[in-house]
């Protein structure tokens, strides 16, 4: 780069080596010396690593601001038409069950709490996909469950650019492996009781920046954090706007729970069918999230 400016220098020096005039040439000076300190800083800049900044460092009530959403939104995302309302699945009750009688009286820790929510949300998953497996076009066969995504997104915060990284703990994809599409992320609280809102909802609004910029008809996203036993479900919407519903599995609402979970990943299998055709009809290149957004580090990690 500072050899172009060099050059150009040159070119134009020549050009006004006839006009006799000191004060235009040190502008001219000023100028290109300006243009070379610049040329430096961003070289410099490219070979110094951003700073990262964690999504669990990030201040809860800022992190609205920071992204550019806000609260708001409209209700059809938790209405729930009478073919969505889904019972617990006996064998779902049977497992959390003998989670309770082979846990009794431990605390309840970590671990307990990522079985039970593998436990529900693996046969969520897996009851879609028994009930389409005789039809092997149905979009549900493309949705799976990752566990342990990382996420890191340059961005800039507190007017200094900064990578803003950090881990979900579930997230659900859809599509072909090589243009894999993510339309929810689940954060896991480390203890009963303690909310990961803001947390989920930091790493939805990374999501949602990268499906807008790669000019994704839907970016709408959704996002819980749970405990296993309290589930906040989130949702953002396309301009932004986010909500949340809030149910309690023991205070007898775990249908509610599922049936939001079924309707999460009905709505992935939906938005394959509708990529998949908007693929097949364009005459350009599809963007992919793994090629073509800002989004680093969200694929490599094995799906279930």
């Amino acid at each position: 780069m500072e050899a172009v400016l060099n050059r150009t220098e040159v070119k134009i020096k020549k050009i006004l080596g006839k006009i006799r005039d000191n004060a235009l040439h040190k502008e001219v000076d000023t100028i290109f010396n300006i243009a070379r300190a610049e040329s430096r800083r961003a070289i410099q800049s490219q070979k110094e690593p951003l700073p990262h900044i964690p999504v669990t460092s990030l201040n809860p009530q800022d992190v609205s601001n920071i992204f550019g959403i806000k609260e708001g939104g409209e209700d059809n995302p938790w209405r729930f038409t009478q073919d969505e309302l889904r019972a617990v699945p006996d064998n779902l009750k049977y497992i959390l069950a003998d989670y309770e009688v082979a846990t009794g009286g431990s605390p309840e820790n970590e671990a307990l709490m990522r079985c039970r929510i593998d436990a529900i949300l693996l046969t969520c998953l897996a009851a879609q996909k028994r009930a389409s497996a005789r039809d092997s076009s149905s979009s549900i066969l493309s949705v799976h469950l990752r566990c342990e995504t990382d996420m890191l997104l340059p961005w800039t915060y507190q007017g200094e650019r900064k990578i803003v990284s950090g881990t979900t703990d579930y997230s659900l994809w859809y599509q072909a492996p090589q243009e894999m599409e993510c339309n929810l992320l689940v954060v896991e609280a480390k203890r009963k009781g303690v909310s990961g809102d803001y947390q989920a909802l930091a790493y939805m609004a990374m999501l949602h920046h990268a499906r807008k910029e790669i000019q994704r008809k839907d970016v709408s996203i959704y996002g819980i954090a749970t405990d296993s036993f309290t589930w906040t479900f989130l949702y953002l919407d396309n301009s932004g706007k986010w909500s949340r519903r809030t149910y309690q599995w023991e205070s007898g609402q775990g249908n509610l729970i599922v049936s939001m979970i079924h309707k999460i990943i009905r709505r992935a299998a939906s938005l394959s069918k509708q990529e998949l055709e908007t693929s097949a009809t364009s005459t350009g290149v599809k963007k992919t999230l793994s090629g073509n957004s800002k989004l680093e580090g969200f694929f490599h990690r094995e799906t279930v």
